[in-house]
């Protein structure tokens, strides 16, 4: 195992203890997925920005092929993360986030976007809201 390699799992293992954590904290039960689900509150999902690493510089490169409401179309069709954005505090709505991006590297649901590595879920977060 490359040492690039051993020191992103090491980081994603530091990120899911901390989400773990904080949902935990927040004492949020699970959300259903459902149709139902009310649109997320953009002011609200901002604040999952914070997690992502140049946004703005994500978002100008993820946009550049994408209408919004293409990018509207990826966010609901993105396995959970319409899910994810809803109910909670905002320190479980970003440990979900976050965790769904996890899940994205692992899957290997990445895109390269003006040189970084980016899970598909930020690309879209970030589109949306930067």
């Amino acid at each position: 195992m490359t040492r690039k390699r051993a020191f992103l799992l090491g980081l994603l293992g530091i990120v899911g203890v901390g989400a773990g954590a904080s949902i935990w904290s927040c004492g949020a039960g699970a959300v259903e997925e459902s149709a139902t689900l009310p649109p997320p509150d953009p002011e609200r999902l901002r604040a999952a920005l914070d997690d992502i690493i140049a946004p703005e510089r994500i978002a100008r490169g993820y946009r550049m092929t994408r209408s919004r409401a293409a990018l509207e179309a990826e966010f609901t069709a993105h396995p959970g993360l319409a899910t994810a954005s809803a109910g909670g505090c905002s320190e479980t709505m970003r440990a979900r986030l976050r965790r769904l991006a996890q899940d994205d590297f692992q899957r290997g649901d990445v895109l390269v976007v003006d040189r970084l590595v980016v899970a598909r879920s930020e690309c879209i977060l970030a589109g949306l809201l930067a």
